[in-house]
């Protein structure tokens, strides 16, 4: 990860972009050879989304709109040149993978993360509605500290 001396994550974007970008003209080079929709899919998958879900729990959060607008464009690009056949964003992406952090984290208490939870919800007898998870959740008064992967799991999830 690139982060700046502000931790920004604006250099961090910009690589992968610029990277993606040439992938993206690889993978157009490989369309015109002859590479069915299948096997475009796949390198797609494999050279250009696995290059954006690199670390995006960590940096997601920190996001502009300008970052999320160019990513989203990078995945524009690849469908309008049909080298993808799912038009991808990278807020779908964040969330399946916020997903499957928050609950590999929240189901096994030895996972190196699991001490940063927060406790666990007492048990009142007027729950008015389940919740996908048993832990507290405490107010949050800034904006960095709400677009922390654990915190904005507690919430989405709550």
């Amino acid at each position: 990860m690139i982060i700046s001396s502000s931790l920004s994550v604006r250099d961090h974007v910009d690589y992968p972009i610029q990277v993606c970008n040439q992938r993206l003209y690889l993978l157009n080079k490989l369309k015109h050879a002859g590479l069915d929709e299948q096997g475009l899919a796949t390198v797609f998958q494999a050279i250009v989304v696995s290059r954006v879900l690199y670390a995006l729990p960590a940096w997601f959060g920190q996001l502009t709109q300008l970052d999320i607008g160019r990513i989203n464009g990078l995945f524009r690009k690849a469908h309008r040149w049909q080298l993808s056949g799912v038009v991808y964003t990278v807020e779908q992406l964040a969330g399946t993978d916020d997903a499957g952090l928050f609950k590999a984290i929240a189901s096994n208490p030895n996972h190196s993360l699991y001490q940063i939870l927060p406790p666990f919800t007492p048990n009142h007898q007027y729950s008015l509605r389940k919740r996908g998870h048993p832990f507290q959740l405490f107010i949050i008064n800034t904006t960095l500290l709400k677009s922390t992967v654990i915190n904005s799991c507690l919430f989405q999830f709550a």
